[in-house]
């Protein structure tokens, strides 16, 4: 299934659960409410080799990638978004360690896991 399709897919199934975005940075908001919505977004690979609005040359079809306007469309759904530009020659367990220390953060502050999502793109 394409990426876009999985993302619009996506948006169709959550944006009746949630309103008005509020925050996209690769950090957590300073002020955490135990009824935000916090969404995590790792963005495929293409993104860290070729940049934002990179085309994945194995799937040319698919247009280019739009990583600014997805984290827009996920805010606009209520989400306090939690994404960062990985850079290319950095292992994957710095960005994953980094997550993992937020999500605790959002625990300690009394927020339901239901209310966390991690989401990702393959390319």
């Amino acid at each position: 299934m394409k990426p876009a399709l999985i993302i619009k897919l996506l948006f169709i199934l959550l944006s009746p659960c949630f309103t008005s975005g509020q925050f996209i940075s690769s950090f957590l908001p300073k002020k955490l409410t135990p009824s935000g919505k916090y969404l995590f977004y790792l963005h495929g690979g293409v993104v860290t080799v070729l940049g934002n609005n990179a085309i994945n040359q194995s799937v040319p079809e698919w247009g280019p990638y739009e990583y600014l306007n997805i984290l827009d469309s996920l805010a606009m759904r209520g989400f306090n978004i939690v994404s960062e530009n990985r850079q290319e020659g950095i292992d994957d367990s710095v960005y994953v360690n980094k997550i993992a220390r937020q999500i605790d953060t959002l625990f300690k502050a009394k927020v339901k896991p239901q209310n966390i999502l991690v989401v990702g793109a393959l390319v």
